[in-house]
């Protein structure tokens, strides 16, 4: 793990807490784990590296790398998805496990009122956990599979925040999961990690080809192609790398990398993690969920002029486009809660604000409506809005010779063609 490492930053204040042009203070993630004096809870986006950096806090705290560490007796890392049904009660399955992991269980005798249990079974729970000194991290918040459980567990871990003293916990989840239910534990800080910084993405190039030359080329390749703006997860970053390595050059054809950095998002990444991510809606499976993200952001981007979207413009769309994916018209944010936290692939990059992840990403799956819509559109007004989108469009296009065609066609009568055509045509030739 340390051969390949790069220590991300943390936003103090989560994306979708902070106001639109609210500073965005930073901390190192070494910098927030020595500055914890109450419980610490990480966010972040899928493939952010949430649950790398996690390992990397594990090994720390097990080698006693930091003066912080040596305070705990010990370390206990727990994967929240691997949770099970088989609790005796509800309320205690993360207390449960932690005794199962311990070899422990509380058993109250039945002279006892049911009603004094509860209690009594907690006191007795609290005391054994106190001895201990344990640091606690819980992995994958976001992976729990049911509803139910993951309200009992962010019950349980603000009884944690209010009656531990010497024991802590390092949670981790995706942005969206969490903050659907809580907006604060006592004693706990709440940070995001940020998406990577150029000279990141460089460290993180050298690291994988183990070499500063190729990593400096693949680097540069990166940032000089269209796709710049998806390598700032390490996810994203990683496949790349994994795709020049593959094939000793950056892609020739963006367009496979859109295709397949938005697979990645939708599908493959939670199953190779072995998670299976339920829709809440009949029927929205990863395929309907492609084309509903690529509807919405054709709406978005031909109608809204903009990159983001507020929750007025959002539900305005939804209802514009929900029947045709069999979605209930009152859950317009429901839904795009859901698309969050099982994508990432749309965030709330403020308090009233979204907006898809990468603009690149935005634009191929504007170009993916348009190539799969049953008709060549026409309207001179909107294709002139989207000459980036149309060359996409055009690459995906079984037969690009005769979209190419279609568009300087329906474009021949604008006096200012050339504004739609040069950038087209350039973003052709990438």
């Amino acid at each position: 793990l340390e051969s390949i490492f790069i220590e991300l930053d943390l936003l103090v204040t989560p994306k979708n807490r902070r106001f639109p042009k609210q500073k965005l203070d930073k901390l190192k993630l070494s910098e927030a784990v020595d500055l914890m004096k109450g419980n610490v809870i990480i966010l972040g986006q899928p493939g952010a590296g949430k649950t790398t950096s996690i390992k990397k806090i594990f090994i720390d705290s097990i080698l006693k790398e930091k003066e912080l560490y040596q305070n705990f007796g010990s370390t206990i890392l727990i994967r929240l998805k691997k949770l099970n049904k088989n609790y005796r009660s509800q309320k205690n399955i993360l207390k449960e496990e932690i005794l199962n992991l311990f070899g422990l269980d509380i058993q109250l005798g039945s002279d006892l009122f049911d009603m004094e249990k509860p209690n009594i079974y907690k006191t007795i729970f609290f005391e054994f956990i106190e001895s201990t000194n344990s640091l606690f991290i819980l992995d994958g918040f976001d992976e729990i599979p049911d509803y139910k459980t993951k309200r009992s567990i962010i019950e349980e871990l603000e009884e944690f925040s209010i009656k531990s003293n010497n024991t802590r916990f390092i949670l981790t989840s995706r942005s969206a999961d969490f903050e659907s239910f809580i907006s604060n534990i006592t004693n706990t800080n709440v940070f995001e990690i940020n998406e990577l910084r150029d000279d990141q993405i460089l460290e993180f190039c050298t690291k994988w080809f183990s070499s500063e030359n190729e990593g400096k080329e693949v680097y540069d390749g990166i940032l000089n192609s269209p796709f710049a703006d998806i390598s700032l997860r390490p996810l994203n970053l990683a496949h790349l790398c994994a795709l020049y390595e593959r094939d000793s050059k950056i892609p020739d054809n963006p367009y496979d990398v859109y295709k397949k950095i938005v697979h990645l998002l939708l599908e493959d990444w939670s199953n190779q993690q072995g998670v299976v991510r339920t829709s809440n809606y009949s029927k929205f499976y990863t395929t309907k969920k492609e084309k509903f993200l690529s509807n919405l952001s054709y709406e978005l981007t031909v109608h809204n002029d903009q990159s983001y979207f507020t929750r007025r413009t959002l539900e305005k769309i939804y209802l514009k486009i929900n029947s045709q994916f069999s979605l209930p018209p009152e859950n317009a944010f429901d839904v795009i809660n859901e698309i969050e936290s099982h994508t990432g692939l749309v965030i709330k990059s403020s308090f009233d604000t979204f907006e898809f992840s990468h603009k690149s990403l935005q634009e191929y799956l504007t170009a993916n409506h348009l190539n799969n819509l049953p008709y060549l559109l026409k309207d001179k007004n909107i294709l002139r809005k989207i000459p980036n989108e149309c060359a996409i469009w055009i690459a995906l296009s079984g037969d690009s010779n005769f979209v190419l065609y279609h568009i300087i066609k329906s474009l021949s009568d604008y006096n200012n063609s050339y504004e739609v055509m040069n950038p087209l045509i350039s973003r052709l030739n990438l």
